[in-house]
């Protein structure tokens, strides 16, 4: 996924935060990170303590077709 993703997917975290541990949050990525592979945005970091990823678990992940798939 590209940028504007990952900012979505951190607005869903924040979300499910203030909503509280019982709430579902759900976020749709549109995009895919192609356009970023031969930037230093593909290089690894390492997460540091004030970073969100050392406190997220993914617990599943799924795709969806595009959306013409389905207008037939």
């Amino acid at each position: 996924m590209g940028i504007s993703s990952g900012c979505n997917f951190l607005a869903a975290v924040k979300a499910q935060e203030k909503l509280g541990p019982e709430a579902v949050v759900v976020t749709i990525f549109c995009d895919d990170n192609k356009k970023y592979l031969s930037t230093a945005l593909m290089n690894e970091e390492a997460a540091r303590p004030e970073y969100l990823s050392p406190r997220i678990e993914l617990l599943g992940i799924g795709t969806v077709g595009r959306a013409c798939e389905f207008c037939h």
